[in-house]
C-alpha cells in the first residue's frame, strides 16, 4: 500500500475510533464492535474518496431528512454490510450498479425500520 494510501486510512480510522470514544456502543460485544469499526472505516473511506459519489448524496439526504452524522454512517453502513453479506455468500465481486441502487432506496424511514426490527448496525 503507499504512503498516501496508509496514511489516509489510518487518519479514517481514528477519525472513527475517536467518534466511538464518545459513543462507544456499550451494548456491543468486542468483536461485534470490530465489525461495527470497520463497516464505520468503510463508509468513511469512500466519502472521503468519493467513491461512489453516491454515498456522499446519500448521506447529505439523511443528513436533510432528521439524521445525525452517526447515525446517517449506521444507515449506509448497513447497505454497505448487506451488500458485503450478497458478496460472500454468492461468491462474486461488487457490483457498483447495484450497491448504488440500493445506497439511493435508502430513507431514513427504510433505516428506522431496519433499526426497529433489530436488522441495523
Amino acid at each position: 500500500m503507499h504512503t498516501r494510501t496508509t496514511t489516509k486510512v489510518a487518519s479514517i480510522r481514528d477519525t472513527v475510533l475517536a467518534d466511538h470514544a464518545k459513543d462507544p456502543h456499550p451494548g456491543l460485544e468486542r468483536e461485534h464492535l470490530r465489525a461495527h469499526l470497520l463497516i464505520h472505516e468503510m463508509v468513511e473511506k469512500q466519502l472521503a474518496e468519493d467513491d461512489p459519489p453516491e454515498v456522499g448524496q446519500v448521506l447529505h439526504r439523511l443528513l436533510a431528512n432528521g439524521l445525525d452524522r452517526h447515525e446517517a454512517v449506521h444507515a449506509i453502513g448497513t447497505v454497505v454490510a448487506r451488500e458485503a453479506l450478497a458478496m460472500l455468500k454468492q461468491g462474486r465481486p461488487l457490483d457498483k450498479v447495484v450497491y448504488v441502487r440500493k445506497l439511493q432506496t435508502l430513507t431514513v424511514e427504510s433505516y428506522r425500520r431496519s433499526v426497529a426490527n433489530n436488522e441495523a448496525l
